[in-house]
């Protein structure tokens, strides 16, 4: 794991939890004050997600996720270190009361790095409830990015698998050894230019699953595999069910 890949994984976290705190199951829970209800929602989708990436080495083995819920007052000085880092990236002062704030930061300690993100909720000025899930990363797993191999990231965000064109034949229409090329990947992404690119395909299919109420049909489209029937057996091939992904948005 490195650098690149970290900050994918923060982008994933900011992205979907904005998604997840705009969603009519959470407006409506938080409107009814059903805090315990959408804990276990947001735990679920955390457990789900920290499968998956698992599942598709996108995090490592060794990495460990906790899920914390309960209340807050911040008079309290003995306040959980993640709670105390999440809350120190709120402005108390203009946060609005008794709406869920969706909320993320990173933070380190000695052997770990941390991301810290859920939801929070102020019933007072000084009192509320949090929400949290707590993804922990040992240091030792992280690396740095080789300078010389930063081309490759260029090259997958611009990368179309339906395209006509081969990737040896891209590769080679730029210039660089396809050789070469392969080991940058390597040491970039952790994997090959095409298997890591298809797992940015599927976290965005199931992001598309979770989130939306597009079928999976359309969902498979959308995210260019072949068919539905490719995108299926793509995900079933890494041990998912994609029609067992939790669907959210149809809540």
């Amino acid at each position: 794991m490195n650098l690149y890949i970290i900050a994918l994984l923060e982008t994933l976290i900011q992205e979907n939890l904005s998604i997840f705190s705009l969603l009519n199951f959470v407006k409506s829970a938080v409107y009814l004050c059903d805090i315990q209800k959408l804990s276990i929602k947001l735990q679920s989708l955390a457990d789900f997600y920290y499968d998956f990436l698992v599942k598709i080495d996108f995090l490592p083995k060794n990495s460990f996720q906790e899920f914390r819920f309960g209340e807050f007052d911040l008079n309290n000085r003995n306040i959980d270190l993640t709670v105390q880092q999440v809350l120190g990236k709120i402005n108390v002062i203009d946060a609005p009361l008794q709406e869920a704030i969706p909320i993320h930061t990173h933070y380190m300690d000695e052997e770990n790095i941390h991301f810290a993100a859920g939801l929070v909720r102020f019933e007072r000025r000084q009192f509320g409830y949090f929400m949290l899930v707590d993804l922990k990363i040992a240091k030792s797993a992280i690396q740095n990015v080789p300078h010389n191999s930063h081309y490759v990231i260029e090259l997958i965000k611009s990368y179309d698998p339906n395209q006509k064109q081969s990737l040896r034949e891209l590769v080679s229409s730029k210039g660089l050894n396809y050789n070469q090329f392969q080991k940058d990947c390597k040491l970039c992404f952790g994997d090959t230019f095409y298997s890591f690119s298809l797992k940015l395909r599927m976290m965005e299919s199931v992001a598309d699953i979770v989130f939306t109420t597009m079928t999976l049909k359309e969902i498979a489209f959308k995210n260019k595999f072949l068919d539905y029937g490719n995108m299926y057996k793509t995900f079933v091939r890494y041990g998912i069910n994609p029609t067992q992904i939790p669907r959210l948005g149809n809540l």
